[in-house]
């Protein structure tokens, strides 16, 4: 009879556990996933983020920073779940359709790197009235993530971008190990 008793409460607390709302894949604290002063060229200002972010889920916050003259601006967004994420991601990748002089987006040769740890990475950049500027998107399990710099010779050029696209994908596996 104690058996008996003992199989109904396991099977009691196994089914409760499995009606529950499962927790983000990433339990790191949002603004962790942040870039920080480190991960840019050296001078980079930074603005202090904000969160959460209008539009957005309630775990969300971004930055702003500027290297000389370029701007650059970083959206971290951790959604309910990985379809969710995923569905923002795709909502994003309509703006790479084209630019603000009807060319498409594109990536240059010289940004190779590709995210091994995020499940959908997307880079590109294009001409806007305001200078030539890059683009990231990325979906990593429940987290959404959105980075830009504009481009230029004596600012963030295109090697820096893409030092900071490695250090950013680098800062959110590791917050996702931790876990």
């Amino acid at each position: 009879m104690k058996l008996n008793a003992f199989f109904i409460i396991f099977l009691f607390l196994v089914i409760l556990t499995s009606c529950a709302p499962n927790k983000a894949q990433n339990e790191c604290d949002i603004k962790d996933l942040l870039l920080e002063k480190t991960d840019f060229p050296q001078g980079t200002i930074i603005n202090d983020p904000f969160s959460p972010v209008d539009g957005y889920p309630a775990e969300s916050a971004d930055i702003s920073a500027s290297f000389r003259y370029d701007g650059m601006f970083q959206l971290v967004a951790r959604y309910s779940s990985a379809k969710k994420a995923e569905r923002e991601f795709t909502q994003e990748l309509g703006y790479f359709k084209e630019d603000s002089f009807g060319d498409p987006w594109k990536t240059p040769v010289e940004i190779s790197y590709e995210s091994p740890f995020a499940q959908k990475y997307y880079v590109a950049c294009g001409n806007l009235s305001q200078g030539y500027q890059c683009r990231m998107i990325g979906q990593y399990y429940e987290d959404f993530v959105f980075f830009f710099a504009y481009i230029s010779d004596d600012g963030i050029n295109l090697e820096s971008f893409q030092d900071v696209l490695m250090k950013l994908d680098n800062r959110i596996a590791q917050c996702s190990e931790e876990k």
